[in-house]
């Protein structure tokens, strides 16, 4: 969670305390096509997304992508008799 939400309400005021639970970010720039930055700036909108999020949503997909290629291959060498059947966990050692 990249936020926690206090919220204490008075008859005369509202009082919202935001922590941020997360303070190490890295700001890094890129150099896009104008086409693809304008492709980026509408699917972030349509998406309602910012830029950044969008880009976060994107790599986020991609690693995801990434794991489950890498499980598909792992699962095909098992099948074809590659894989290795522990008994333990010491066994991965």
């Amino acid at each position: 969670m990249q936020f926690a939400l206090h919220y204490t309400c008075n008859t005369n005021y509202y009082k919202i305390i935001y922590f941020h639970m997360n303070t190490t970010r890295d700001i890094i720039n890129i150099s896009l096509p104008k086409e693809m930055a304008q492709e980026v700036r509408k699917e972030a909108k349509s998406g309602g997304y910012s830029v950044s999020e969008y880009v976060r949503y994107i790599l986020r997909e991609w690693k995801k992508e990434n794991l489950a290629r890498e499980l598909r291959a792992e699962r095909e060498q098992f099948v074809k008799g590659k894989g290795k059947v522990i008994s333990s966990l010491k066994s991965l050692r």
